[in-house]
């Protein structure tokens, strides 16, 4: 028997990996190979391959020299369709070029890996075998690329401007693209295959960047490879760039039956392959931010978090290479996962003073008893929750429009305690963060929702609302929320509450806050509610003066206020009852609220409950929020937090009690986002020192 291959140990200190040459060698032979150490300060040549590991149980064999060496199949399969008949190919697999029973060198290679992928000559992504997706796909993706290129150059291009909402199936069938003749099911099962899903894969492809529909010259360096078949990674991302096109046409949306590939991405959001595109894209644009790289490591756990990977730990190293705060941890897979985590969030807590890597949803996404709250569960995915999505979209924590906490409180003053096992109850590993709670915010006393994106469209009934009866419950409750409102001013804050006050649709480059006032006639059709008369209607969420002012007990008919005498008749027929003079008005109305009001507070309310407080105040909080949580201002938190009070408990060496909050993740109030409550809280105490410690646990 031939001895078993051995590792020779990496220099640490020259940057250096090792490099796998492919022998060449006839199709039905053994595959032969060799490693070679060398230093990435040489500037080797060599390509690097982007794949999936596998099924750990399916195992083959190559030769290594003349010992034999114990492979997955599906890179086995990839060994095969790289080898060439007369030449050598010098390439970077992960799997092979770094000894995976030494932890050291695991933890010494693997923030390596970005400059690896970086400085190859070439990326090959790995697919796998065709199967019976893999050709109709490839050729769908091909044949697309031709018709694009024939009416380039014949000058009709213009028609899909390129890719541009004028887009109609029209238009694609002109340039000899017919979406009816297309095997979809093939291409969607092909663009959810694991690849598309590993975390591990974003940096990958992110070292290769995107190539825009509107680029004139894109040099191939990434082959998405599939059996025998190979495309360059531009002619899918093109493809992608017009599927996303589709998605956001409403020249698809806007048929009686939705068609595809329209009614699938409507039904079923970002399939996991335009999933991948958009993310390397918004990644690419972070990069070449104005701002500089401003790409951070919270942002990308939360946007990555339906991304799998076989080692928990991985979700936060497969990072690193992305991240700006790159040496924020060091890898080491000798630790526990509960440890890796706990480190992290608390040094990325310091070194950047700021809680909001403590945002987003929460509560459900921590299930499981041994993990805090404050920490992401990374043993679970948005797919583990009955198709319940968690993700928050991120734009809405990237505008850099809120100080909830007005700056005070630093520097941050954050601990970590931990308690003793009890009993058959686990050790607690609670967080300390100190802020303060306001009368002006208060308990939560109702919650709306939530409003589950995912409940939107399905593809079984032709493009129809998923849970029609749930949808239609949600804003049943959220209309005749708006109708008890007895004034102008608190309809304001109701409106302006929705949308965060803001418009982030009609021009995502460029935000706008507060929303426009357009946006209030918009409501006034979107609620149901006849148009009031002039008004002053202040309350806009973009001044520092959001102390509260105008959130007063909207359910309290004999208040004083100036604009409490004034009501709305409403009725659902007024506008058909004015028909011969409003009609046209109406319809102008109906169609801005659809394109503008309302795709800006289902972006908003994604995922989120509407909720009011016995304080006055209205807001949107996380999914699981219920009544009796508490709305607080956490020092170092850009959003207002939203926490649930436990019982306090006992330390079991007889010290005094502390008190203990889950965290359900974070909210916006409107008239609380800019400090204003802060200030209000400094008017009255003058200084912080009678701010409150909150446990997280």
């Amino acid at each position: 028997m031939s001895p078993t291959y051995r590792y020779t140990p990496l220099s640490p200190t020259s940057a250096e990996i090792r490099l796998l040459t492919i022998h060449p060698g006839p199709w039905d032979t053994d595959i032969e190979c060799s490693l070679e150490h060398v230093s990435l300060d040489a500037k080797p040549t060599y390509e690097a391959l982007s794949y999936t590991w596998g099924d750990p149980t399916n195992i083959s064999s190559i030769l290594f020299g003349r010992s034999p060496w114990s492979v997955r199949t599906n890179l086995k399969a990839a060994l095969q369709r790289l080898r060439r008949e007369d030449s050598e190919r010098v390439i970077w697999i992960d799997a092979l070029c770094i000894n995976q029973d030494d932890l050291d060198e695991r933890a010494e290679q693997v923030p390596r890996m970005f400059e690896i992928y970086t400085l190859a000559a070439g990326v090959v992504a790995w697919l796998g075998e065709p199967e019976a997706d893999g050709d109709p796909a490839m050729e769908m993706i091909q044949d697309f690329a031709s018709c694009v290129d024939k009416a380039s150059k014949d000058g009709r291009l213009e028609d899909l401007n390129p890719f541009g909402d004028v887009t109609t199936p029209e238009d694609l069938q002109k340039i000899g693209f017919d979406l009816s003749k297309q095997d979809w099911p093939a291409l969607w099962t092909f663009f959810r295959r694991s690849y598309w899903e590993r975390v591990w894969i974003i940096q990958e492809l992110a070292t290769c960047g995107v190539s825009l529909p509107s680029d004139a010259e894109t040099k191939d360096r990434c082959q998405i490879i599939c059996g025998p078949h190979s495309i360059p990674k531009r002619l899918l991302d093109h493809f992608c760039a017009f599927l996303v096109t589709v998605s956001r046409s409403p020249a698809f949306v806007s048929l009686e039956q939705i068609q595809e590939p329209a009614l699938t991405l409507a039904a079923s959001g970002a399939i996991p392959a335009v999933g991948m595109y958009l993310m390397i894209l918004q990644l690419s644009e972070q990069a070449a931010s104005e701002d500089g790289d401003t790409r951070d490591i919270a942002w990308l756990m939360q946007i990555t978090r339906s991304f799998k990977a076989t080692d928990p730990r991985d979700k936060i190293y497969a990072l690193l290479g992305l991240a700006r705060q790159k040496d924020i941890v060091v890898p080491d897979y000798s630790k526990l996962v509960d440890q890796v985590f706990t480190e992290f969030i608390f040094r990325l807590i310091q070194s950047e003073q700021s809680l909001n890597c403590l945002m987003f949803n929460r509560a459900l996404t921590n299930t499981d008893q041994k993990w805090p709250s404050w920490i992401p569960n990374p043993t679970e995915d948005d797919n583990d929750n009955d198709g319940l999505k968690p993700t928050i979209p991120w734009v809405l924590y990237r505008m850099g429009w809120y100080k909830a906490d007005g700056g005070v409180g630093r520097p941050l003053d954050v601990e970590l305690l931990q308690t003793a096992s009890l009993g058959t109850a686990p050790r607690k590993i609670l967080l300390g963060v100190n802020g303060i709670i306001l009368p002006l915010l208060g308990r939560i006393d109702r919650v709306i929702g939530p409003f589950l994106s995912s409940n939107l469209l399905s593809g079984d009934e032709g493009g129809q609302i998923r849970d029609p009866e749930a949808f239609e419950k949600l804003r049943t409750e959220l209309q005749a929320f708006a109708q008890s409102l007895p004034n102008a001013k608190l309809l304001e804050t109701f409106w302006r509450t929705l949308v965060m006050d803001g418009d982030r649709i009609s021009d995502p480059a460029n935000p706008l806050t507060p929303a426009p006032e357009r946006f209030r006639e918009q409501f006034m059709v979107w609620a149901d509610l006849t148009l009031p008369g002039p008004a002053e209607c202040g309350g806009s969420d973009n001044t520092s003066s959001g102390s509260g002012r105008h959130h007063r007990d909207y359910r309290d008919t004999d208040s004083d206020d100036d604009d409490d005498d004034e009501r709305f008749q409403f009725s659902s027929d007024y506008y058909w009852e004015k028909r011969d003079k409003q009609r046209d008005e109406y319809y102008d109305l109906l169609e801005q609220m659809a394109s503008e009001f309302g795709p800006n507070s289902e972006m908003c309310m994604a995922e989120r409950c509407f909720f009011t407080t016995d304080g006055g105040a209205m807001g949107l909080g996380p999914y699981c929020v219920r009544p009796g949580d508490v709305v607080v201002v956490l020092f170092g938190a850009s959003h207002l937090i939203v926490l649930r009070p436990l019982e306090e408990e006992e330390e079991e060496n007889g010290s005094a009690a502390t008190k203990r909050y889950e965290l359900i993740g974070d909210a916006y109030v409107q008239g609380g986002m800019h400090g204003g409550y802060v200030k209000h809280y400094l008017d009255t105490r003058k200084d912080l020192s009678q701010a409150e410690r909150f446990w997280l646990c």
